[in-house]
């Protein structure tokens, strides 16, 4: 990451990179919480802290916050995949039901009932992904989810080929995928030409 970070200066100049702060969107404690997980995990692999960490914005800091804990866990009680995503379904329904669940509007900032398109499920594969939409769906809450090929636009090529360099700073074939990507994003085969 920090060879992209660095490709990115030397083409741009050092205006082209700045490090966020302040997180102006989300809770105080979720954002210390996340400092707190991210920032020596990325430092171990040679990023420094301060370009991890971040700190929730005054607003946030001072804002009173009763919307409950930041992180939930649910344990599943359940012997496969069809019935681990009917499960997930029915809590996420019974978050949706309950009335003293909270968000903070993004809009207006206000405290308001949490709603399907607050809730957000990642999941491992394709095929569960298709499985916890359809339990989602049988429980009556509209599910979205991503399209096929969303991994060979070049966004998500050259995000992974900066995760492998991250992984692996001797990634010879990331460095290059990342050069092509960024120099020749439209000329695919130009940079073979140089």
């Amino acid at each position: 990451m920090d060879a992209a970070i660095e490709a990115i200066i030397q083409q741009n100049g050092e205006h082209a990179h700045e490090t966020l702060q302040y997180s102006w969107r989300s809770r105080a404690e979720l954002v210390r919480l996340t400092s707190d997980i991210f920032a020596p995990a990325f430092e171990a692999h040679g990023m420094p802290a301060d370009r991890v960490r971040l700190e929730p914005a005054e607003n946030i800091a001072n804002h009173a916050d009763a919307m409950g804990p930041v992180v939930e866990t649910w344990l599943l009680k359940t012997k496969n995949k069809e019935d681990d995503a009917a499960a997930l379904a029915a809590a996420v329904r019974e978050v949706l039901d309950d009335a003293d669940v909270r968000v903070r509007d993004p809009l207006n900032d206000d405290d308001r009932r949490v709603q399907p398109r607050d809730v957000a499920i990642l999941c491992r594969s394709g095929d569960t992904c298709a499985l916890v939409a359809r339990a989602l769906e049988t429980a009556g809450i509209r599910a979205v989810r991503p399209c096929k090929g969303l991994m060979k636009t070049p966004e998500a090529r050259l995000l992974l080929a900066v995760l492998r360099l991250w992984v692996e700073p001797r990634q010879p074939l990331a460095a290059a995928e990342i050069g092509r990507l960024l120099v020749h994003p439209d000329a695919a085969d130009d940079w073979l030409r140089r």
